[in-house]
């Protein structure tokens, strides 16, 4: 949804909540926040296990590598 910000995730019950009111469900979340990577806010999750920020290949390589340990991420 272009020009919709995601408000917040919940990943229990697996909704991702819009500006606009909606709800989204998903099986599987990737959020890419554009061209400058930033930080998703901790209050909204930007600390739990399976958010990762990908600032250069380092970080992408260390996402690449718990992938494949894990099956997911």
């Amino acid at each position: 949804m272009l020009g919709v910000a995601a408000t917040a995730v919940d990943n229990k019950q697996q909704q991702l909540s819009l500006s606009n009111g909606e709800q989204l469900g998903f099986d599987q979340l990737l959020i890419a926040t554009g061209t400058h990577a930033r930080q998703w806010p901790e209050e909204l999750g930007g600390k739990l296990d399976g958010v990762f920020l990908i600032l250069d290949r380092d970080d992408a390589q260390q996402l690449g590598n718990i992938w494949q340990i894990n099956g997911s991420v």
